[in-house]
């Protein structure tokens, strides 16, 4: 196949409400969408047309286009019932010089993930429970009893597979999570493939505040980096600590946070690996996604000075550059890391507001609104965090 744009995955359980999330999406113009038509084996409904809602195709006809590799991805979701996405119906969008977005299952998703990992951003619609998902496949009174069980059945594994997915979204009614995060689509599609040189701002973020976004934004605009990705660190599920918010919930804060900074993204990249997880990992795997970029890391000078008893540091050392910002830091360091050809020390502003002070004054019913940008604060206010 020739390639063309970038490809928007919608994957989820039946009744998760993606294609509520994928319409929304394709009436947005600037987005440059077009909808890939899925191929499918069985009988229309009564309202689906063929070419529209999918390309019906008999058993027959659908299992000879697999013996001729006429396939992206398929798959038999249940017995002699196929769906896939014939490749050229993604050859018919590129040339119309259109990014693809699809609605389709959780197997052929992560498939095309697999075919295009620069080019996909796989999106996994998660319900708010399985009981609502019952709720809503029993609402659209098209399927029986049976098959709506088949169905449940099926989601309890497909939600399993939600961390192999770039992104999550919670969709607690019909629209979705801030209706799809639509900043997030617009930077997918209007950035570039070529090589660009990232810096990586790992945090757990909880919550971002302004000091955060002073850093990041100081080295977006005022060193050679072209983008800063604030890699959001995940739970650690053999670690306890009750202060932390939900992977979801921090992600969305960042989000929210970064609505206005064109040149810095938020990335849930760790949320993929398996913990607990070392930073050498995460650049070793970013560096097998995208091997077009460019990756160093950015972080205070506090941590600079324990940067030799990371895991494989030296590794780091020699294969990635580090940005460093000053921190007021009572910690002493006898090595000489600072002289490293890839130690690269920026005389950014110096920034000491605390994560856990913020927390501990909502607590305490303190005013901190000038520690937080406003979107941050009225998502905290508004899910009543940190109380």
């Amino acid at each position: 196949m020739t390639e063309g744009g970038k490809l928007i995955v919608f994957s989820a359980p039946s009744g998760s409400g993606k294609t509520t999330i994928v319409r929304w999406l394709l009436a947005k113009e600037e987005l440059n969408l077009e909808f890939s038509i899925s191929a499918a084996s069985r009988e229309p409904r009564p309202t689906e047309k063929d070419g529209v809602d999918y390309y019906f195709l008999s058993l027959k006809e659908f299992k000879r286009r697999i013996k001729a590799d006429e396939f992206l991805e398929w798959e038999e979701v249940y017995r002699d019932n196929f769906y896939g996405t014939l490749k050229s119906e993604v050859e018919r969008i590129w040339k119309l010089g259109k990014h693809v977005i699809f609605d389709i299952d959780v197997v052929g998703g992560l498939d095309i993930k697999k075919l295009y990992p620069e080019r996909t951003l796989a999106v996994f619609v998660k319900p708010p429970s399985i009981e609502e998902l019952k709720i809503r496949l029993k609402k659209r009174k098209t399927e029986s009893e049976d098959r709506i069980n088949m169905r449940v059945a099926k989601a309890s594994i497909e939600l399993a597979t939600a961390p192999q997915f770039d992104h999550i979204i919670e969709n607690n009614d019909i629209v979705g999570e801030e209706k799809a995060q639509i900043f997030t689509f617009k930077k997918f599609c209007k950035e570039e493939l070529d090589s660009m040189k990232i810096g990586l701002y790992f945090g757990t973020f909880n919550p971002i505040h302004i000091g955060h976004l002073i850093i990041a934004n100081h080295f977006a605009e005022y060193s050679d980096l072209d983008k800063v990705w604030m890699v959001l660190t995940p739970h650690n599920p053999f670690k306890k600590k009750s202060s932390l918010l939900d992977n979801n919930h921090r992600y969305q804060l960042l989000l929210e946070a970064l609505e206005d900074y064109p040149k810095i993204e938020s990335s849930t990249i760790e949320f993929n690996l398996p913990q607990p997880n070392y930073t050498t990992n995460t650049l070793a795997h970013l560096k097998e996604k995208y091997p077009q970029y460019e990756f160093s890391l950015i972080m205070g000078e506090d941590n600079l000075k324990t940067l030799h008893k990371w895991k494989n540091y030296e590794v780091i050392l020699e294969n990635h550059q580090i940005y460093v910002y000053p921190r007021i830091s009572e910690i002493t360091s006898t090595n000489s890391l600072k002289d490293h050809k890839n130690i690269k020390v920026i005389d950014a502003p110096v920034v000491e507001i605390s994560s856990t002070f913020i927390r501990k004054a909502i607590q305490e019913g303190k005013n901190c609104k000038p520690l937080l940008s406003y979107p941050v604060w009225e998502y905290i206010d508004k899910m009543n965090f940190y109380r």
